[in-house]
């Protein structure tokens, strides 16, 4: 009988709903499914499929605030960058992933350092990293740093040996003289050529008059 005179009084049965919906809104959703993959290809056919290739470390790991969450809710993570290997990249650098490895997600920790394959997001010109790419952990990347090489450090620009900062190739010492000395021994051979021209029309003419 308590009981049933509880649940009469309005104001109890209103602070009662309230409760449930706020545990309702609050409990995350269990996940119904699971990330498929493809096995991702060798280093250097990752490096080609992908927007962007560097490693760095984590300095940031945010995901947006929301009453209700999902496996599949972006996060935000931002990097030191160390290396870069493709991609215009910066010294930082911010990648989104799902927040769960149920969803495909890459789930990383603030302060380790990754080798990361990246891609354009649809319809968004920000990276975005996957569970299904090459995506490591730098210390147990040992074969793609080999099959990728030594890349480039931020802020660097590579440019291929034996040419300028504008790309031009530079000759060398060899390169630079030999045209100066033909164009001198054509010239030289041109005002002789000239010179004994005028010397043989100047005997023709000084014949003629006699």
């Amino acid at each position: 009988m308590a009981i049933k005179n509880l649940f009469r009084s309005p104001l109890l049965i209103i602070m009662s709903v309230l409760l449930m919906a706020t545990a309702l809104l609050t409990v995350r959703p269990e996940v119904t499914y699971a990330c498929s993959c493809v096995v991702p290809g060798a280093p250097l056919e990752e490096l080609e499929r992908s927007a962007a290739v560097f490693s760095g470390e984590v300095v940031s790991v945010e995901a947006k605030p929301s009453v209700v969450q999902s496996s599949g809710d972006p996060v935000t993570v931002t990097f030191n960058v160390q290396t870069i290997w493709k991609g215009e990249v910066g010294s930082t650098v911010t990648v989104t992933t799902a927040m769960s490895s149920a969803s495909c997600g890459f789930e990383f920790t603030e302060g380790e350092s990754y080798l990361v394959y990246s891609h354009k997001g649809e319809g968004s010109d920000g990276l975005k990293v996957s569970l299904c790419s090459r995506t490591t952990l730098l210390s147990g990347a040992a074969e793609d740093k080999e099959a990728l090489g030594p890349g480039i450090s931020p802020g660097s620009r590579a440019t291929p040996a034996g040419t300028d900062n504008t790309g031009i190739s530079k000759g060398t010492a060899d390169d630079k003289g030999t045209p100066i000395l033909l164009y001198a021994g054509l010239s030289l051979a041109a005002v002789l050529l000239i010179a004994v021209i005028l010397r043989v029309v100047r005997q023709t003419n000084g014949r003629g008059k006699k």
